[in-house]
């Protein structure tokens, strides 16, 4: 059987979350996993010979390049473009800083590969869809301007329904696991989850720009004329319905029907209303149910995270300072499956406030390490986000020089993630801290060795060789006052001649 396209994908798709172990995916972006349990019978350590991890997808966005891939004639002159370590990766995790911006909801999110958020896409005539949808979560009615859609299930059940044009009968379906069900082009569609846990779904589509519009909103952005109009004119609806109604009309993956959210638990009410930051829902929540202060997640993707570790993930700061005056820290920072605690993960967003504010919280937890070895400060440099790795290092107990100088269970740096990572602004905050450029991991690799791009490189290397230029000079100035070699010329002096 041959399998092309879309199908393939689809099946590599699935074929990966069908794994009843698989690990979390891993964003360190040096060195090798340090856990050996990898190795086979035969003693050889697979980590030595698969390829290395690398930075994923560093240019997503990129304008320039994406400018140059539409317009090369040839497959090879754009592989040629394509030239940066992990060109060719996407990180589907909810919470990626180097893939996609994700588009959220009360009822959940989604995280979308296309050829503005995966360059690598342009010519390749696909893109991706993962839909993460929460209990009663839908996903609107929407259309795809330029793309069929073949969507399966690989956790929980989904609900689907879509029009395919007028004079097309309505077609709905109940999908369970690893069943799959196709959206026409330019169909009238929608998904939703009708029970109390999590649906996951993948959608695969056949153009790396497949388009969305969504139909309720796009609709009541209309002129209120031609909506009046439509709906049946002013004695149906009037003007100020109108205005109330765009104000009403969620985000395009929303809480669904009554029936369904009437049946869900508090402790997952809780976490939903912390996914659409809805602070005045989590107080009533919590004053109800005081037990679920902390309320950690085990699901299968949850990594049993606190409330506060995932309302310090999404930025939500006052969601957070409601969660701190209730005591969710006390006595000690709530940590996940990972070791990891809110504020590691608030750093590795780039949640600037709320690293600004738990900091202020806890300056000790900065210090703290995940099963990993790492830091808040390693996982700013890492995300490469350099306001909070200044406000990290302004905190941090013992002062910046010492907090930059600790290493990860591989011997990393922070320095050696910043440089990783590309993060121009981190690489000079972290050298003006007193990081040290020839510190080798025990890979025996220096930070510049991890260099993302040459253009990083260049520039980690002028910032060392001007401090070293500044050091010398500073040496020299000192040198010269204690050998008080200055002389003393008066006034009436013979050399004023």
């Amino acid at each position: 059987m041959h399998i092309t396209g879309v199908s393939s994908v689809l099946l590599l798709a699935t074929a990966a979350l069908a794994a009843p172990h698989a690990a979390r995916s891993d964003n360190s972006v040096v060195g090798k996993r340090a856990d050996e349990s990898a190795s086979n019978k035969t003693g050889i350590d697979i980590d030595a010979i698969i390829p290395p991890v690398v930075p994923i997808n560093t240019r997503a966005g990129n304008e320039d390049l994406i400018a140059k891939l539409m317009t090369a004639p040839t497959q090879v002159e754009r592989i040629k473009l394509l030239n940066q370590p992990g060109d060719f990766v996407f990180d589907f995790n909810e919470g990626s800083t180097s893939s996609s911006i994700e588009t959220k909801g009360k009822g959940g999110a989604s995280i979308s590969a296309t050829s503005k958020t995966m360059p690598a896409l342009i010519g390749n005539g696909e893109a991706m869809t993962v839909g993460f949808l929460g209990p009663c979560g839908m996903n609107t009615p929407h259309v795809h301007n330029r793309a069929t859609e073949l969507n399966i299930v690989v956790q929980g059940r989904l609900l689907t329904n879509f029009v395919g044009e007028n004079g097309a009968a309505p077609v709905a379906n109940t999908l369970s696991r690893f069943q799959m069900t196709v959206f026409p082009q330019g169909a009238i569609h929608q998904e939703f989850n009708p029970d109390c846990e999590q649906t996951v779904f993948v959608a695969a589509f056949n153009d790396p720009d497949p388009g969305v519009q969504t139909i309720a909103q796009n609709f009541f952005s209309l002129r209120p004329d031609v909506i009046s109009a439509t709906l049946g004119g002013p004695r149906t609806l009037n003007g100020e319905d109108i205005e109330s109604f765009r104000k009403m009309i969620p985000a395009n993956i929303a809480l669904g029907i009554d029936a369904c959210l009437n049946k869900i638990e508090p402790s997952i009410r809780l976490r939903g209303a912390i996914h659409a930051g809805d602070a005045l829902l989590v107080k009533r929540i919590l004053k109800s149910h005081p037990s679920l202060l902390h309320n950690p997640d085990h699901s299968l993707i949850g990594l049993s995270n606190s409330n506060l570790h995932l309302a310090a993930s999404l930025g939500h700061k006052d969601i957070c300072e409601t969660l701190l005056l209730a005591g969710h820290e006390d006595p000690c920072p709530a940590l996940n499956e990972n070791h990891q605690t809110a504020l590691m993960l608030a750093a590795s967003a780039g949640r600037t406030d709320v690293v600004h504010l738990l900091c202020e919280n806890d300056r000790d937890s900065i210090l703290r390490r995940d099963i990993r070895g790492r830091d808040a400060i390693m996982e700013a440099s890492m995300g490469g986000w350099d306001t909070p790795l200044q406000i990290l290092l302004t905190y941090v107990p013992g002062g910046p020089y010492e907090a930059v100088q600790r290493a990860d269970a591989e011997g990393n740096t922070a320095l050696h993630f910043a440089s990783g990572n590309g993060n121009l602004l981190g690489l000079r905050t972290l050298l003006a801290a007193g990081a040290d450029v020839e510190r080798r991991n025990i890979w025996n690799w220096t930070p510049a060795a991890y260099s993302a791009t040459v253009q990083t490189e260049v520039y980690l290397k002028g910032l060392v060789s001007e401090a070293e230029r500044r050091n010398q000079l500073n040496k020299e100035v000192e040198s010269t006052k204690k050998g008080g070699a200055v002389r003393v010329v008066p006034d009436d002096s013979d050399d004023d001649e």
